[in-house]
């Protein structure tokens, strides 16, 4: 599937969070609420989540169309890790500082590029 292009990634992601979604819901009881969805402008833009758990990170997929998550690097060595890098989210590594600030700007920058 990572020879898939990433469009399709990032939809076979968004799939399986779906499913994540539906049993946490029904096997849990897990639900969520979304607040302030209706300020998201309609094209490209940033959003600064508050990252409380790996939950919400999976959950962008189903919260924002095609989101372009900045993950640390260590996760992109997991194998489950290669579909969000490939599906374009941006690996940093957070001992780096300055580096991890500039690569995470220069991604964001061009997630904002192709939309």
């Amino acid at each position: 599937m990572l020879l898939l292009p990433r469009a399709v990634v990032a939809s076979i992601i968004r799939f399986w969070a779906g499913g994540i979604e539906r049993l946490a819901r029904h096997v849990l009881g897990l639900d969520y609420v979304v607040r302030g969805r209706h300020n998201l402008p309609s094209g490209p833009c940033i959003v600064a989540a508050n990252h409380q758990s790996a939950w919400e990170t999976l959950m962008m997929y189903r919260i924002v169309w095609d989101p372009c998550l900045i993950l640390k690097r260590e996760l992109a060595w997991a194998p489950f890790g290669w579909y969000p890098i490939r599906a374009g989210s941006i690996a940093v590594d957070r001992a780096g500082h300055a580096k991890a600030l500039r690569r995470a700007l220069a991604g964001a920058k061009r997630a904002l590029a192709r939309g």
